[in-house]
């Protein structure tokens, strides 16, 4: 949109020579705004990288823990389907002790003498975490109960997350 301002005389070789009078339209951006624009989209992906860096440990914190949670329920749930004992062994793995669990089958309803591998896991996708201690494996019975027990895990920066198994079969994460 073009806006002219008509002079006196209707001299049109002088307004030719000046130029429009008034708002013009402009196409596109010039360097300069493209580049202000580029760096500090340059400086807030950086903050965010590095924010994003220092959360990582915790989140890894929190699904190791919940991985753990899910197979406890899982254990305490095929005790009641299968009418036997469950029992989730951690650190079994002489490799790389603290960093993985297993979950095993007893032979019978309880005071099983036999013990067969049904799960293992690691804790290889959260990174930083591992077992920092356990009171003793959790064993969960037919009737849905389970001992007493507790795991805390624990990442790298030394946050923890306290795992109880409760004796009516219920687990909480601290």
């Amino acid at each position: 949109m073009t806006y002219h301002l008509f002079l006196e005389g209707n001299d049109r070789s002088e307004r030719a020579r000046k130029g429009p009078v008034g708002p013009t339209r402009h196409k596109g951006f010039a360097l300069v705004e493209l580049m202000v624009v580029l760096a500090v989209m340059a400086v807030l992906a950086v903050m965010g990288y590095f924010g994003a860096q220092s959360l990582l440990p915790s989140y890894r914190l929190k699904g190791a823990a919940s991985m753990v949670r899910g197979d406890l329920n899982q254990a305490r749930a095929l005790a009641a389907r299968k009418q036997r004992e469950y029992r989730v062994t951690f650190g079994a793995n002489k490799k790389s002790p603290g960093n993985d669990y297993e979950l095993h089958e007893g032979n019978q309803r309880a005071g099983s003498s036999v013990w067969t591998l049904t799960l293992a896991r690691s804790f290889s996708d959260y990174r930083g975490v591992s077992v920092k201690n356990v009171t003793d494996d959790p064993v969960f019975y037919p009737r849905g109960t389970g001992s007493l027990e507790t795991i805390t895990l624990q990442n790298n920066r030394g946050d923890e997350k306290k795992i109880t198994v409760f004796l009516s079969g219920k687990i909480r994460v601290k």
